[in-house]
């Protein structure tokens, strides 16, 4: 599993792997860009996209070669810095993408995961000042993803 898991880190942030950088902070620059892991590494006169910067997309390249454990692991760490911070775009797209390549039936630590996934979102969305804000979609999507498709029935919306 790690080697799996630290292949697809080293192929991604080629960069942070000649450094030492922990699983971490290659999972952050992977999937938020290194503005979130570390913000000194900023430049805005680059012209063109910088993955390194503004966040590697969940690739079906990169997310196919993911097993299970690996796939738990970052959805772990992802739905932990939910936790802690709002929700970005980038987030939305790994959660889904992730999501995508959750196999049922599910592990009971998966099962929690997306439970907490859920949670979050529908606190977040809670908090959300207008019906017009732009991540409301992408947090009922996670929510009805989690109690529609992995059968979280209690967290669904009321119809």
């Amino acid at each position: 599993m790690l080697q799996c898991c630290k292949g697809v880190f080293i192929f991604l942030s080629t960069e942070a792997s000649g450094c030492g950088a922990s699983r971490s902070a290659n999972i952050c620059r992977i999937s938020r860009g290194a503005q979130f892991a570390t913000p000194s590494l900023r430049d805005s006169n680059d012209p063109g996209l910088d993955y390194v910067k503004v966040g590697f997309p969940p690739f079906l390249s990169i997310t196919s070669r993911l097993n299970q454990a690996s796939v738990s692991s970052v959805l772990e760490y992802l739905i932990n810095w939910f936790g802690e911070r709002e929700f970005v775009p980038q987030l939305g797209r790994w959660l889904y993408a992730l999501l995508a390549c959750l196999e049922k039936p599910l592990l009971p630590e998966a099962h929690s995961l997306i439970r907490q996934l859920a949670r979050r979102c529908s606190e977040v969305r809670a908090n959300l000042e207008t019906k017009e804000d732009e991540t409301l979609s992408a947090l009922n999507l996670m929510i009805c993803l989690v109690a529609r498709y992995f059968e979280q029935n209690d967290l669904a919306d009321e119809d």
